[in-house]
């Protein structure tokens, strides 16, 4: 398995970042990644990237404000992927953890995905950042 992490601190309490990471649908409107999201029932759901490729991915922990965990699957890998949710700042600031891992399902993209995982959770965080700017505006 190939291991990611990325931390961020996020200026807003955690119900705040926890809403906006758990509304797949509405994904499309902030994620740049994505081209959309479909929800496939109360566990699972696709992301489509950008070039269309989906990404099926499964919960298997929901602990509301805390943590979010799920299993995911597209033609290139396969893994799990956690989000863990902390107050800070007397529940005025939100730290988030993401830890990815996931297997190669081809061998030769193997050297390819430190740097795809990386970039992916850098992109997450700096889109998240921007929505929740937004979402605090209102």
């Amino acid at each position: 398995m190939i291991t990611a992490q990325a931390e961020a601190v996020f200026s807003c309490a955690p119900h705040t970042v926890w809403s906006v990471v758990t509304d797949i649908a509405g994904y499309g409107e902030w994620r740049t990644d994505i081209a959309r999201a479909e929800i496939l029932s109360e566990r699972q759901f696709i992301e489509y990237a950008a070039n269309g490729t989906p990404t099926v991915f499964t919960t298997i922990v929901w602990e509301p404000e805390q943590r979010w965990e799920f299993e995911l699957h597209n033609g290139s890998i396969t893994g799990r992927w956690s989000g863990t949710f902390r107050s800070t700042e007397n529940g005025t600031k939100t730290a988030v953890r993401f830890v990815e891992e996931v297997q190669p399902m081809r061998f030769w993209i193997t050297p390819f995905i430190p740097h795809y995982l990386k970039k992916q959770q850098s992109r997450f965080i700096a889109d998240l950042t921007q929505a929740l700017a937004q979402t605090e505006q209102r």
